[in-house]
């Protein structure tokens, strides 16, 4: 996909074009908003990352004189301020989503990949052709099992390929979609990359005339060679994490310099006054900082740059509490960045992916050896964790596994593991099988009190015990999203039915509003989209009665409203919604907003 990213701060539009790269985006940079208008309209971008502070035109204003163009471009705003008012104001000036810094790299993949799900092949699905696949998200490539190493260029080009069926690319259709403006080369070197291309696929096991010439028109995929795949497994490190860590000697200087100019601020304000342009530049300073390190994995650090910047203000706080959070944040600088967010999940509503990820705890090593060897053949990524000491819910927390396998004969003391999982999350957001200690009755109704979902012995053969892993998650996670729609037109719900089915939603219907509680109590679902104007009770009560109920509180809630003033939405966000569409409802907006929700209430889950 290619990306136009509109930042001034160069530290941060770097760390995200790397980040953004990872993923195989293609990244064009303009640093003022000016330019940014320019390569919007020329370059014709599939997604625009916007900062709101830009100089020479700022991003709201860049956002409006986009859409006033005619633009559908989908837009992401980034932004240094969590208010309601501020988001509200980039969302009526025409975008899409909105994040606010410090960015999270992860939370970023993942609103990227929500706002590209309009086009028709989403990208966190496994693209195929014949025995060939490509995993956008591990961005590994294989021909019948065998992986593939490819440079990025010929990664790119393959990938364009996939996600654009039986079309033929001509050349110059080929560089416009995977160059940039500034390094765009002449179309030899298109035969150049396709003959590497072709040459590693026929490396790998592929036949030589899966990529074929078109006379006279260009290149596209065999059509005769193409046929269902099965998915490829998931890698285990975290893209976003590997680029951060790389990433951090690189900045660290520039970082070390933002700090030194608010030393030296400090140094000028013990010996008298702070002239105005100074202590705008150490505040400015502090501001960058800021948004640049708690995305490098600095959270300490980012909280301490922003007391920092309101500190510095007129007048400035005192002296010896400025100097202080000085020091600590120089000490802050000097360790390694932490990394604790999770790996980016993805829902399942469109399809849950064949490869299961499996965490296991206890085994011992000849058993774990052994399930090693057979979780291939039923499609299982093994993660073990041998030791009592292992911080299980850490490493939950951190691999975000499908099923975990806890074996109980290898843990000595009480509480039991199960225990402690059930105290932290109750219920427990995975399927869980479990290794009894003696298999009895009592034992197996203990292990179903702690939350264990399945019992299987320890005598079971090792491709018996993933067989179980496999139906157990199948059973749990294949089940598509549960959505509960409430407006009192019953034609408008009709409509949003006919919208939202080819998604593979579960969709329920509600036209009575009074009936609301039984409805939800019955149903259970995912997320709740209401109206916010209904007879008898509006969608503002319904919203106020889930937020105060325990069981309900955390469901995520999705207004439909006609309203566009500032003081309704905010009255939206104030009760306890969680976003809002706007009527007349433009499905791909609402279908981006629904997915980006069930993904971030799948990541809350594991925290």
């Amino acid at each position: 996909m290619k990306i136009l990213l509109v930042e001034d701060d160069e530290p941060l539009a770097e760390l995200l074009i790397d980040s953004l790269k990872q993923q195989r985006h293609i990244l064009e940079l303009a640093r003022d908003g000016l330019l940014g208008l320019d390569l919007a309209q020329s370059m014709e971008p599939d997604l625009i990352i916007i900062d709101v502070n830009l100089p020479k035109l700022d991003g709201i204003s860049l956002c409006k004189k986009l859409r006033s163009q005619g633009s559908h471009t989908p837009i992401l705003l980034l932004t240094a301020h969590a208010s309601d008012s501020d988001k509200i104001v980039g969302l009526d000036a025409g975008a899409d989503d909105y994040l606010v810094k410090p960015v999270s790299l992860g939370e970023l993949a993942a609103r990227v990949r929500a706002l590209s799900r309009r086009g028709q092949v989403p990208p966190s699905l496994v693209l195929s052709w014949g025995e060939l696949r490509l995993d956008p998200t591990t961005c590994q490539v294989s021909y019948g099992g065998k992986p593939i190493t490819l440079r990025p260029k010929e990664y790119s080009l393959l990938e364009l390929l996939l996600r654009n069926g039986r079309r033929v690319f001509s050349r110059g259709a080929i560089l416009d979609q995977l160059w940039t403006l500034e390094d765009s080369p002449n179309e030899d070197t298109i035969k150049a990359h396709i003959k590497g291309l072709r040459q590693n696929l026929k490396a790998g096991g592929a036949p030589p005339d899966l990529i074929e010439s078109v006379y006279g028109l260009g290149y596209r995929l065999n059509p005769a060679l193409e046929q269902v795949a099965p998915v490829a497994p998931p890698s285990d490190p975290n893209p976003a994490i590997v680029a951060l860590t790389a990433a951090w000697p690189r900045f660290k200087p520039k970082m070390l310099e933002r700090l030194e100019i608010i030393e030296q601020a400090l140094h000028r304000l013990a010996i008298a006054d702070l002239p105005e342009a100074e202590r705008q530049q150490a505040q400015q300073a502090a501001h960058k900082l800021a948004g640049s390190l708690g995305t490098l994995g600095f959270t300490q650090g980012s909280a301490l740059a922003r007391r920092l910047e309101v500190g510095i203000q007129s007048p400035p706080r005192p002296l010896a509490e400025l100097q202080s959070l000085c020091q600590q944040l120089q000490a802050e600088l000097a360790q390694e960045p932490r990394h604790n967010s999770p790996l980016p999940s993805t829902p399942a509503t469109i399809g849950s992916p064949l490869w299961i990820r499996l965490l296991t705890w206890g085994l011992s090593t000849d058993l774990e050896q052994s399930l090693r060897l057979a979780a291939p053949v039923q499609a299982i990524h093994l993660t073990p964790l041998l030791k009592q000491e292992d911080d299980l819910p850490a490493w939950i927390q951190t691999l975000q596994p499908d099923v975990l396998l806890v074996d109980l004969r290898a843990w000595q003391g009480d509480p039991s593991p199960l225990q402690q999982l059930q105290s932290l999350w109750d219920p427990f957001p995975l399927p869980i099988i479990v290794i009894p200690t003696q298999d009895t009755l009592a034992e197996r109704r203990q292990i179903a009190k702690w939350g264990g979902h399945g019992v299987v012995a320890a005598t079971t053969p090792s491709h018996d015990m993933l067989a179980a892993v496999r139906d157990l998650y199948r059973s749990r996670d294949s089940a598509p999203a549960k959505l509960l729609l409430v407006d009192d037109d019953a034609s408008f719900l009709e409509m949003l039915v006919e919208l939202l089915q080819p998604w593979g939603f579960e969709i329920l219907t509600l036209n009575q509003p009074l009936l609301f509680w039984e409805t939800l109590q019955q149903t259970q679902p995912d997320l709740l989209i209401l109206d916010v104007e209904m007879p008898e009770v509006s969608g503002i009560e319904l919203c106020q009665v889930v937020r105060q109920s325990t069981t309900f509180e955390a469901l995520p809630i999705l207004f439909l409203t006609a309203h566009r003033d500032p003081a309704s939405i905010i009255h939206v966000f104030n009760v306890g919604g969680d976003d809002y569409v706007n009527k007349p409802v433009v499905g791909p907006e609402l279908i981006a907003r629904i997915l980006n929700r069930l993904e971030r209430r799948q990541k809350k889950r594991y925290r």
